[in-house]
C-alpha cells in the first residue's frame, strides 16, 4: 500500500510541475499579446471622447516627439482603468494599440520628449504588473538600494543588482527571491576573495 501511495504522489508531484510550466507559458504568451501596445497616462479628459478623439490624442504625441504619422499607424486607442486627478485635472488611461511593433517602440523611446506630465508605460499583463509592485516593495522594505525592476521593451520583468553587475528576467516573485539569494552569496564570495 505505502508503494502504491508513494507511486501515486509522485505522479501528483509530475503534474503539478507540468501544470506550473504550462500556467508559465500561458502567462508569456498573454504577455507576448500586449507587445504592441502602450499605456499613456496623464491626459486629460476632454468631454464625450470617441475612440477617433482619443486616435487623434495619441497621433499629436507622436508628432510633439518628432515622429511621422500615418492612419495606419495605430490599430485602436481608448481609455481603461479608473479615473484620477493629475494636477487637478480629471484623467484616464489610454492604452494604444500599435499596427507594427517598431512605431510602438519608437514612440516609446522618445518618451521623456512628451511634456505635460504625460508618461507613456509598458502595457503589462494584471499578473506581471502586480508582480513588479510585488517586487519593488520587497526592494524598497529589505533596502536593497542597488537592485532595481523594471518592464523592458519587449515587456519582461528585468531584476537588475549593480553591485554585483549580474542582472536577470523573472517571470515570478519566487524567481526574483531566488536572484537575490544567488547575488548576496555571489558578492560575499567576491568579499572572501578580497579578504583572502
Amino acid at each position: 500500500m505505502q508503494t502504491g501511495i508513494k507511486a501515486l504522489k509522485d505522479e501528483n508531484d509530475g503534474y503539478k510541475k507540468k501544470l506550473a510550466a504550462l500556467d508559465t507559458k500561458c502567462k508569456v504568451l498573454e504577455q507576448y499579446t500586449l507587445r504592441q501596445s502602450l499605456r499613456v497616462d496623464g491626459v486629460e479628459i476632454n468631454g464625450n471622447e470617441t475612440s477617433d478623439k482619443i486616435v487623434t490624442v495619441v497621433e499629436n504625441l507622436m508628432k510633439e516627439v518628432g515622429m511621422q504619422v500615418s492612419p495606419l499607424h495605430i490599430d485602436r486607442a481608448h481609455r481603461i482603468g479608473p479615473k484620477y486627478l493629475n494636477n487637478g485635472k480629471r484623467s484616464q488611461s489610454i492604452i494604444v494599440k500599435f499596427v507594427n511593433f517598431r512605431t510602438r517602440t519608437e514612440f516609446y523611446q522618445k518618451r521623456k520628449q512628451i511634456k505635460n506630465d504625460i508618461r507613456l508605460r509598458i502595457d503589462l499583463t494584471k499578473g506581471n504588473y502586480n508582480m513588479l509592485k510585488e517586487i519593488n516593495a520587497m526592494i524598497y522594505e529589505n533596502k536593497l538600494v542597488d537592485v532595481y525592476v523594471f518592464a523592458d521593451i519587449n515587456c519582461r520583468i528585468k531584476v537588475v543588482d549593480k553591485s554585483s553587475d549580474e542582472s536577470c528576467f523573472v517571470n515570478s516573485v519566487e524567481d526574483f527571491k531566488n536572484f537575490i539569494s544567488h547575488a548576496s552569496a555571489s558578492s560575499v564570495d567576491q568579499e572572501e576573495c578580497m579578504n583572502e
